[in-house]
This record gives structure tokens, sequence and C-alpha cells, in this order.
């Protein structure tokens, strides 16, 4: 009896370990290396595939040297040429850039037949619980039309940034009457220059032999699955190169040969200024208030006067008395 309670007790406490250490796993994202690092051409590393798949069976990066790109998607891993081939990517490949988790969806919604891509990513939020939460998604469907892109391999260092490659006349890819699955990433806006904010997508093939990069698409019918994560987990390269990069918050600018004129610092011991005086302020000189001034005084018109009794001459007066 107690030889089977000691099983059960055992079974128990190992079923509790494992529990609880899946449970981290199924909550987290995990990436390697930053968007910075990448958009400004560090696109060697030593990380492989082989340890990738210990963090995640469900995710997308770049090959090295931008050798095409890479998809894990039920735990296969593919990578994908510049011409849209996709071949089983070998486990000692490694990747400068990626981001993956173990992917295990708690809502799924029905898309709306012939949406687009622009009506898709406009009503995207109504899909996800909350904008600042990491989500992963994938969408399996019917396309009547997807377009995708892969990056081509770069052979000559040092590497020109990723926007100097973007913008360079890409082949693309359109699949026509394709069925596939979308494996895709939503990061919120604070995370912007760890990671790309708002959606990234790549398509694979439901034969597994071809996709990319999403460009564009038009699907015929199809459904969304998301999987809400709460926490981020990042990985950063040991590689000489990333220890020295100037990380900055504005985004890489284009490669060019001039370099800044850098004034030479003199190394001089500085000299204490001499403390002058402080200037002696005389008080205001008080004001006296202005002189109130009277309103006029009130003139009054002028009294008419009578005219002058009229004198009579003298002689008159005689003649009178006579």
């Amino acid at each position: 009896m107690k030889k089977i309670l000691l099983t059960v007790l055992l079974t128990l406490s190992v079923i509790t370990a494992y529990t609880q250490e899946l449970q981290p796993k199924a909550r987290k994202v995990t990436q390697y290396s930053t968007s910075f690092a990448i958009s400004s051409g560090l696109y060697d590393s030593g990380f492989d595939l082989a340890t990738l798949a210990s963090y995640g069976d469900f995710g997308f990066g770049y090959a090295n040297a931008l050798d095409g790109e890479v998809v894990m998607l039920n735990g296969a891993s593919l990578q994908i040429f510049e011409d849209g081939t996709a071949f089983k990517a070998s486990p000692s490949l490694t990747t400068p850039f990626a981001t993956v988790c173990f992917f295990n969806p708690k809502t799924e919604n029905k898309l709306k037949d012939g949406i687009t891509m622009k009506e898709f990513l406009g009503e995207f939020e109504t899909y996800i619980p909350s904008t600042n939460m990491i989500c992963a998604f994938a969408v399996d469907a019917r396309f009547k039309l997807i377009i995708t892109r892969s990056m081509p391999k770069q052979l000559e260092k040092p590497y020109r940034p990723l926007a100097e490659i973007t913008l360079d006349k890409q082949k693309r890819k359109r699949f026509v009457r394709q069925r596939g699955t979308i494996v895709g990433f939503y990061f919120p806006k604070y995370l912007n220059g760890i990671n790309v904010s708002g959606c990234s997508m790549y398509f694979v093939s439901s034969d597994k032999k071809s996709g990319g990069r999403v460009l564009d698409f038009t699907l015929d019918k199809g459904k969304i699955m998301i999987d809400e994560k709460s926490e981020f987990e990042m990985i950063l390269p040991t590689t000489p190169d990333f220890k020295k990069i100037v990380v900055n918050a504005a985004p890489a600018e284009p490669a060019t040969d001039k370099k800044p004129v850098v004034a030479p610092i003199e190394n001089k011991k500085e000299q204490p200024v001499e403390a002058k005086p402080p200037v002696e302020v005389k008080p205001p000189v008080a004001t006296k208030p202005p002189a109130e001034v009277k309103p006029p005084a009130e003139v009054k018109p002028p009294v008419a006067t009578k005219p002058p009794v009229e004198v009579k001459p003298p002689e008159e007066v005689g003649k009178k008395a006579e």
C-alpha cells in the first residue's frame, strides 16, 4: 500500500512539474536579436534552428546572410528562397533574426468571403482581445490570389541595410487559387524598434513547396486563429558586430560613404573663470502720483444789457424851462 501511495505521489509531482514548465512556454513569445540590428545589416549569427525549435513550433525569421526566409509551422521549419520555392530547412541553418512561440490558439473567427489584405488589416483589431498584447495568429484559407516575396542572398560584406535591399526590384511570386496558411505576429506600437509594430505575415502553401513574406492577398474562404501572449523574451546576439553597433531610437539611415566631420577635442585643463563683482542695482526712483485733473468750471452765458438812455442836448432843456 505504501509503495502504491509513493508511486502516485511521485507521478503527481512529475505531472505538476511538467505542467509548470509548459505554462510559461505557452504564454511566451521568444525573439532572437532586434529589428534594429537586422535593419542595420547584421545578417550573420551562430543561432541555429535546432536551438530555435526549443523556443517554439510556430514563427518566422531570416536565414543567415538573408539566404531567404525561414517559416516554422506545426514544428516543421521551411527555408523559402528568392524564387518562392520552399524546402525543409536544415537544423544547422542559422538565423540572424527570428520570432517564435508555441502556438496554442484560444479564439477562432471565420473571415469574410473575398476579403482583401487591406480590409483584413483594417478589421484586425476586432479579432484580437487587446492592441496592447502580443498575438500570434494563423489564417487557414483558400486564396483567390496571394503575392509574396523572399529576400535575395547577400554575397558581399559589408552588407547593405535592409531598407536598401527591399527598395530593389525583387522577385514576386503570384499564387492563384492556392490553399495554404498565413503565419503571423501582431506587436503593439510600444515595441516598435524591438520588433516591427503591427502585423507581419508569411505564407506557406498546403503542400509546403512554396511561400514567402505576404505582400497582398484576396481571400476566397478562410478562418483566423488567435493566440494572445503575455510574456516576451529576447535573446541578444553575442557577435562582435552586434556589440559595437550604434543603436539609435530612429530607423537606420541609408548607407553613405561620407563620414561626419568631428572637431578634435583639445586636452587642456580648464582655467578658473575670474568672478566679477555683482553690479549694484539701484532702487527705482519713487514717482509722484499724477495730479488730479478737475473738470473745467461751468461758463454762464453773458447777462443781456439794456440799450443806453438817449441824452438830449442842453438847449432843449432850456427851452422847456422858459
